[in-house]
C-alpha cells in the first residue's frame, strides 16, 4: 500500500503551545501531546517572557520526564511518562529572531522559543508562522 501526501496518517503536523507563567500546565500538556499515536509532528512551545522559571522547568522536564502526582488523570488520555518513563525528549531552545527559525535537528521533537516579550496568544503563534 502506498501512502499519498494527502493521507492523514502521513501528514506532518505542527503543534503550538503558548506559555506565560504556566509551566505546570504546559508540561502536563506536553506529557499528553508527546504520547500521541501520530508520531509525525513537531511541538513548538513559545514562552512569552515568563517570570516563573518556565523555560528552565520545561527544559528540565524534557531532560528527565516524570509525571507529577497532582496531575489530573482522565480515561483515554495517554501520557508520555507512562509509555517512556525517564526517557528524555530531544529538544532545543531558540530565541525569536525576525520570525526565522533554523531547521530542527533530526529527531528533535520539541522547540522551545523565547519570544522576548509577552506577545499574547496570537503573537506567540505568529512567532512560529510569521505575521
Amino acid at each position: 500500500m502506498t501512502m499519498s501526501s494527502t493521507d492523514p496518517a502521513s501528514a506532518r503536523v505542527a503543534i503550538v503551545l503558548v506559555n506565560w507563567n504556566g509551566w505546570r500546565e504546559c508540561i502536563e500538556c506536553m506529557d499528553s501531546v508527546l504520547a500521541q499515536a501520530h508520531r509525525n509532528f513537531h511541538l513548538f512551545i513559545v514562552d512569552n517572557a515568563s517570570q516563573d522559571l518556565s523555560v528552565e522547568r520545561i527544559i528540565e522536564w524534557c531532560s528527565a520526564p516524570r509525571a507529577h502526582v497532582e496531575w489530573r488523570r482522565q480515561a483515554g488520555v495517554d501520557r508520555y511518562t507512562d509509555r517512556s518513563p525517564g526517557i528524555s525528549v530531544l529538544h532545543r531552545l531558540a530565541n525569536r529572531v525576525d520570525h526565522a527559525l533554523q531547521p530542527s535537528v533530526d529527531g528533535c521533537e520539541v522547540t522551545l522559543i523565547r519570544s522576548g516579550g509577552n506577545l499574547g496568544f496570537a503573537g506567540g503563534n505568529s512567532t512560529i508562522f510569521g505575521s
